[in-house]
């Protein structure tokens, strides 16, 4: 006999676990519809209030989003307003009610504050974890659920009825969420987008309520701004932007058709535009478009011409443009210069070890300046650039005659250095 009463026990304590587990969920969103998906507000045409549920968690977590919101779990004043919470949002879970005794055992309040004008406890309850001959200690029972039924312990598992029970709040549970909001924000969007955040319809919200708004066009469309109460929008020409609730609002997002553009992309002979390429290239407004120039061998790029206002650098072969309006545009190439010959990159550089040598500077400008100002002196630096590369590798091969080329160049430096210094 004490073995059977042993079993009877641990079979109840079994089905206890599993009731309350936060493993097992009572029922899925998409077993009961849309009309319960966490988050989704909902009114109540009697009342004016809004409810929506939470995410399964403890009654405290549940009580704290509520909160989050401006709003508490749900005080039921009514069998009509339970019926509607039920034909709302569902009768087949437990669903965490605002009453609790948390603050004083027996004694039931509801965590709105208002007063308690209307009960419906399930026969026997609230209990605080009695009645059911569980073993002591057990957890306390201190806050309410509602679609209890006492045949959840009998004999049909699963069942739920229309009842309230105190519960564990190691228990994981739905909530139902009630606000009595100071002020409405309707949202709503012009063709050619849409407002993702918060979304579109009637949002509840407590006076003060800083609201994140989110809009985006759809393909081949452009945000433009934000229309109706938009005094306490911080930026009405921002797609995403914020709003103060201090009273009740109606917004809209407007959208418009992008404007399209005709880019015309030639170039002159030496090379090619290769992106987007060559052509005439349609853009939407605002589009920024890459621009890649290549010359051909013996060629180098020289500039953009032609509807250069919203290209970045006009001078730069690799660039960008923006397509404001139709644009005609030109890639410009030029015949590569010949490289000219330094004067001291040969004979002096090998003298001097370096090209950048103070000395070599003034032979170059001399050279520049005055030899090859006049056909005497382009004789000259042709004859030089002949005869001094072998010059230079021999001097480079024999490091100790460069303090001698150095001595026999020191009286064309000075005399060029008197040049520039008395010649205007």
């Amino acid at each position: 006999m004490q073995r059977l009463f042993v079993l009877i026990i641990l079979a109840i304590l079994l089905a206890a676990v599993v009731l309350f587990s936060p493993n097992n969920t009572a029922i899925s969103v998409a077993d009961t519809g849309t009309r319960n998906i966490e988050g989704v507000w909902i009114r109540n045409p009697a009342s004016g209030h809004y409810y929506m549920l939470t995410e399964p968690m403890s009654w405290t977590e549940a009580e704290a989003w509520a909160r989050g919101w401006g709003g508490h779990l749900v005080t039921l004043r009514s069998w009509q307003e339970e019926i509607w919470i039920k034909d709302t949002f569902g009768r087949e879970e437990y669903f965490w009610i605002g009453f609790n005794d948390i603050e004083e055992e027996g004694k039931w309040v509801w965590s709105s504050g208002e007063s308690a004008v209307y009960t419906n406890w399930e026969e026997g309850e609230p209990n605080n974890c009695g009645g059911w001959g569980l073993p002591s200690p057990c957890y306390p029972e201190d806050e309410a659920v509602m679609n209890w039924a006492r045949s959840e312990f009998e004999s049909a598992p699963g069942q739920f009825g229309d009842r309230w029970n105190d519960v564990t709040s190691q228990s994981l549970n739905r909530g139902v969420v009630e606000m009595i909001p100071d002020n409405i924000l309707t949202i709503s969007s012009a063709i050619g987008g849409s407002v993702i955040t918060p979304g579109e319809g009637e949002f509840p919200y407590k006076v003060g309520t800083v609201i994140d708004l989110v809009a985006e066009a759809e393909e081949g469309y452009c945000f433009i701004n934000w229309s109706g109460s938009v005094t306490t929008i911080a930026n009405s020409n921002d797609a995403s932007t914020t709003i103060t609730m201090n009273g009740n609002y109606s917004i809209v997002a407007d959208f418009e058709l992008l404007a399209e553009y005709i880019l015309t992309i030639s170039s002159t002979a030496g090379g090619s535009v290769t992106t987007p390429g060559e052509g005439d290239f349609t853009y939407d407004e605002g589009t920024v478009i890459s621009l890649e120039a290549e010359p051909d061998e013996g060629y180098q790029f020289r500039n953009w011409t032609g509807d250069v206002d919203t290209i970045a650098n006009v001078n730069a072969a690799s660039t960008t443009v923006i397509m404001n309006g139709d644009y005609f545009i030109t890639a410009n190439f030029e015949v590569e210069p010949p490289m000219t010959p330094v004067i001291g990159c040969f004979i002096a550089t090998a003298a001097y070890g370096t090209p950048t040598a103070a000395e070599i500077q003034i032979l170059r400008q001399f050279r520049d300046e005055y030899l090859l100002t006049n056909s005497m002196g382009q004789g000259l630096v042709d004859v030089y650039y002949r005869i001094s590369p072998p010059i230079a590798d021999f001097i480079t091969e024999h490091p100790n005659l460069k303090p001698i080329v150095r001595a026999g160049l020191l009286p064309v430096v000075v005399m060029s250095k008197v040049i520039f210094d008395i010649v205007p």
